[in-house]
């Protein structure tokens, strides 16, 4: 029995090309599910934000022109820094 490496290569084995392309093809698909998740994050933060204006609109409460500013000067630094929005 020989021994192996743990990724079911025999120890000094090379990995071949299909091995490379298959690992390629993979950290392809983990990259986008990645950016999915994240936009999908985005999309609901942006969505409960619109809500709660939506309620302080139809509320009458006063304030929303700075809400309204706040929100968007947040979503331009996040962009800006392209970092994640809050959950």
């Amino acid at each position: 029995m020989s021994e192996t490496d743990g990724y079911g290569k025999e120890r000094g084995q090379e990995f071949t090309q299909e091995d490379e392309e298959t690992l390629v093809l993979f950290a392809s698909q983990a990259t986008m599910a990645i950016a999915n998740a994240r936009k999908h994050r985005e999309e609901r933060w942006a969505g409960a934000e619109l809500e709660t204006f939506d309620r302080n609109l139809a509320s009458g409460r006063g304030g929303l022109r700075r809400q309204y500013r706040e929100l968007g000067e947040q979503f331009k630094e996040n962009r800006r820094l392209n970092t994640p929005v809050p959950s």
